[in-house]
């Protein structure tokens, strides 16, 4: 998760001037990137129903603006629908519905983590003692036997901390 100030939110959402020259039919996307700071941001944009995950289009007239709604799919996956935050509408005013972003405030992992209640068993490689490894043990972990430190390998460690994937949202334009 990275923090985007808002008067950013400006420069990657401007895309609906140049969607009024282009005359696209839906399903014509284009690709934006926008390179600044210590970000490459792609943006797919142009006119595009909401996908679930699955692939299958989203029936939008089930959650008009201004809803908070969880948007059922066939396949049974839910995407969310949520109005545009007000910090948002102050940058960009034609923002109206997100699907598929996070909810402010939703915690960051959506990845499900490995039950950290059952320890993974890591031989030290100097010793050959048995460490006992928990999500809450340091990439780093100091041998309770020899006392050298280990760099736990990152089989072990994404295991026990999974990568956020990437995952598509949109926007929708009043």
């Amino acid at each position: 998760m990275v923090d985007m100030p808002a008067g950013e939110w400006k420069d990657i959402l401007g895309f609906p001037k140049m969607m009024a020259n282009l005359a696209l039919a839906e399903g014509q996307l284009r690709t934006s990137v926008s390179i600044g700071r210590e970000l490459t941001i792609r943006v797919r944009w142009g006119p595009q129903r909401p996908l679930c995950a699955c692939g299958t289009l989203l029936d939008m007239t089930l959650s008009p603006p201004g809803a908070n709604f969880e948007m059922p799919c066939a396949c049974g996956k839910t995407t969310s629908t949520l109005p545009a935050p007000a910090w948002l509408k102050e940058v960009v005013p034609h923002v109206m519905k997100l699907w598929g972003a996070a909810r402010e405030g939703a915690s960051a992992t959506e990845v499900p983590l490995r039950d950290g209640a059952k320890p993974v068993s890591f031989a030290c490689p100097d010793c050959g003692a048995n460490l006992k490894v928990t999500t809450e043990t340091p990439r780093v972990l100091e041998c309770s036997y020899c006392k050298n430190d280990s760099f736990l390998p990152d089989a072990l460690w994404f295991s026990l901390h999974p990568v956020r994937k990437r995952q598509r949202w949109y926007v929708a334009f009043g």
